[in-house]
């Protein structure tokens, strides 16, 4: 059985606050991240978590936001505790919230990136993510790019990456 199978996904629960805020704290290192991740805890639609052993070890939001009438999908966080990390974890998640994602009739996903997270870019290429630059995004949603980018919460030093269906 290799690590991946290993993984339990769920939604989260009361419980889970405490260890979501644990996992938050040691994988957000700006402020800002961290104020937002946690006040997504209490806030969110949905969370999914990712249990080992009984423990949660990793956690993602994936939500929808409307745009000109048009449902798009969003991962909003995705952290795991760093002794978990390069395991499958993250990689589990970003599935999970796809699959989630395409049931509920979205016909794209994006995520925002720090340019410097590497692993992170890395993994989303891997599952199909490509960049769009935001002149891309402006012929697509026109004026309404700056609600698309502040419904996604996107800071100046992100890349954005999308996966269209």
């Amino acid at each position: 059985m290799t690590a991946a199978e290993q993984f339990i996904v769920r939604e989260h629960g009361q419980g889970d606050e405490d260890v979501l805020k644990g996992i938050i704290k040691l994988s957000f290192d700006n402020g800002i991240y961290t104020f937002f991740a946690n006040r997504s805890l209490v806030s969110a639609e949905k969370i999914l978590v990712v249990e080992r052993e009984g423990r949660v070890i990793g956690f993602a939001e994936p939500r929808q936001v409307r745009i000109r009438k048009e449902k798009v999908g969003n991962i909003l966080w995705l952290a795991t505790h760093p002794d978990f990390r390069r395991i499958g974890v993250a990689s589990r998640l970003v599935d999970e919230c796809v699959q989630y994602l395409k049931e509920t009739a979205t016909r794209s996903i994006y995520v925002s990136i720090e340019r410097d997270n590497q692993s992170s870019l890395e993994l989303f290429e891997k599952k199909g993510f490509a960049m769009i630059r935001f002149s891309e995004l402006t012929k697509q949603y026109g004026f309404r790019v700056i609600s698309f980018y502040s419904r996604f919460m996107i800071a100046p030093h992100e890349r954005v990456m999308v996966l269209n269906f």
